[in-house]
């Protein structure tokens, strides 16, 4: 049953990750501004990702995908430059990717200058497009599960 609405969460996910990734940069480069924002933006991406989280648990399509992705990944890992890395097309869409990249780098800086708001925020944002990618794994047709 939640194989048929999971990818009704795209959208959502996309959107609130990019905010995240928009509103956790502008905390970390005008802290005074935008400092306010950064907690309940976290709130509210993290209740997107809590959501997904839940959907991937209780989606097995989903499950099997991500077992037969780990089971190949240390293999294919090793055949790829470091580019291919962060950008492969078999890690799913590249959107997503793009977010789930910067709000790493965006986390790193949050670490870096101490602000601890951003740094949740870009967490929430971390995880809101992991998970995405997750449970679009299924859509990958390497991974895709036989039923």
């Amino acid at each position: 049953m939640i194989d048929r609405w999971s990818d009704s969460f795209y959208w959502p996910a996309l959107a609130g990750a990019w905010a995240g990734a928009v509103l956790g940069l502008l905390a970390i480069l005008l802290p005074a501004t935008f400092a306010a924002l950064a907690l309940p933006g976290a709130a509210m991406v993290g209740g997107l990702a809590a959501i997904l989280f839940l959907a991937m648990l209780l989606d097995p399509p989903t499950r099997r995908a991500a077992s037969a992705f780990n089971q190949t990944a240390a293999a294919r890992s090793r055949e790829m430059s470091w580019r291919e890395r962060l950008f492969s097309p078999e890690l799913g869409d590249l959107r997503l990717l793009i977010v789930n990249r910067l709000v790493w780098l965006e986390v790193l800086l949050s670490i870096l200058t101490g602000n601890k708001e951003a740094g949740l925020l870009g967490f929430a944002s971390f995880a809101l497009s992991t998970l995405m990618l997750t449970l679009l794994l299924k859509r990958q047709p390497a991974f895709a599960p036989t039923r």
